[in-house]
């Protein structure tokens, strides 16, 4: 008798932990067009942050009914819980910021601004190349590497516009550089602990 394929919330069709990593990397796109929007593109950005957010909310319902009843083996049900939530909560700072920029257009980006918002892409671009490499762990060490990086970068970005903000004689406008990518070098710090996570849920399922 031949057992019928179930669906897996992995890698299968429908929703999945790939679908949701990928949301990650359209949550940074959104955010780079915000850094350099001019006035023109704020309607269509706000109602994609919208768009964005509800997406989110509703794939994590239905990947959440996934889990009690798809096939997740060799993964524990609880691990990859707790890596899907995780990615949400990546997903929902990106869209924090974005927010956090759209309401406040009283200055142009600065330019470590716009540099630090291709480096979030890039962390999560590296999140989702993590994700489809759970069944090869091996790649994954290098991966985690990577976006470490990343996440060094931005810190000493930050380091760097504390720095100019101290000297600065327009303490306001020189500190909002600063609080801006304090909030990218969290999502960063986030991405960078996903990919240590997904490293640790291939290791553990290749033993079993």
């Amino acid at each position: 008798m031949r057992l019928s394929r179930r669906p897996s919330v992995v890698s299968g069709h429908g929703p999945s932990l790939a679908t949701s990593s990928r949301l990650t990397v359209d949550a940074a796109l959104v955010l780079v067009r915000v850094v350099g929007a001019t006035s023109a593109d704020l309607p269509e950005l706000h109602e994609q942050v919208g768009d964005l957010s509800r997406t989110t909310d509703r794939l994590g319902e239905e990947l959440t009914d996934r889990l009690v009843g798809d096939l997740v083996l060799p993964f524990e049900r609880g691990d990859l819980h707790r890596v899907l939530t995780a990615e949400r909560r990546v997903v929902h700072g990106l869209l924090r910021v974005a927010r956090t920029l759209l309401a406040d257009r009283s200055a142009p980006t600065s330019r470590p601004v716009v540099a630090a918002a291709d480096e979030v892409l890039r962390a999560t671009e590296l999140l989702v190349v993590a994700t489809a490499a759970l069944r090869t762990p091996e790649r994954l060490s290098d991966i985690a590497r990577e976006t470490a990086r990343v996440r060094d970068d931005l810190e000493e970005a930050r380091a760097r516009a504390l720095r100019s903000a101290s000297t600065s004689p327009d303490r306001a406008s020189a500190a909002r550089p600063d609080h801006v990518l304090g909030a990218f070098a969290d999502i960063v710090s986030d991405c960078a602990d996903l990919v240590v996570d997904l490293r640790i849920l291939a290791a553990g399922a290749g033993r079993r």
